[in-house]
Order: C-alpha cells, then structure tokens, then sequence
C-alpha cells in the first residue's frame, strides 16, 4: 500500500479507476478485496475521485468492439494500442494458469471503461 500511496501522491490524479469487487463477474481474492478498499479510503481521504466498475461494465463497453470473453478484449486492446510492450500471449485453455502479463490488460479495460462511462 505504500507504493501505491507513493505513486498517487507523485502523480496527483484527478480521478483513480478501480475495480468494483462486489460487482456480478468479479472473483477476486480477499487480499485484493482489501487493497482495493484501502486504495479507496486513502484516495476519498486525498479529496479524489474514485470510479468503480464492475466486470459487467467492462464486457458491456466492450461488446461495442465485439468482444466478451477476457481474451477478446485483451485482444482488441493490443489492436487499438499499437504499443512495443504490450503484447498479447496465447490464449489459454480453461485448465491453464492465467499469465501474469493478462494484468495490464484488466487496468487497460478498466481506463477504457471510465473514458466510455463518463462521455
């Protein structure tokens, strides 16, 4: 949590995205649940604005691109950001670990959703 508040602090945001936790589609761990519930209570102390959105409210801004699936997003993401350390991995089948680099993907569509959302 330091490194976050560090990070916020040095950037200074008008707005931080996260991920609505509670929302329908959404398994993450306990751990994370903490974590983003203390990103939220420091970024409301900060006097900054915290967007939420749910797993739905991902695949809802996404389904306008044709994608649903995780992958499919992914996917449209690396075809949308022409960028050199973005890169997409194989798709995986449902017995196999998700790759670690899949993250960057998820805050991605997060920062994409809220620019959807808000318009």
């Amino acid at each position: 949590m330091k490194r976050i508040r560090e990070v916020i602090d040095y950037y200074e945001p008008k707005v931080v995205v996260v991920e609505d936790f509670s929302g329908i589609g959404s398994r993450k761990s306990k751990r994370i649940q903490k974590l983003i519930a203390l990103i939220e209570k420091y970024v409301e102390g900060s006097n900054l604005k915290v967007s939420k959105y749910s797993r739905n409210n991902i695949r809802f801004v996404f389904n306008t691109f044709g994608a649903t699936s995780k992958y499919e997003i992914a996917k449209v993401i690396t075809e949308y950001i022409q960028y050199q350390l973005i890169t997409l991995t194989i798709k995986r089948k449902s017995h196999e670990p998700e790759h670690y680099s899949m993250n960057i993907f998820d805050a991605i569509s997060l920062g994409v959703t809220h620019y959807y959302m808000e318009k």
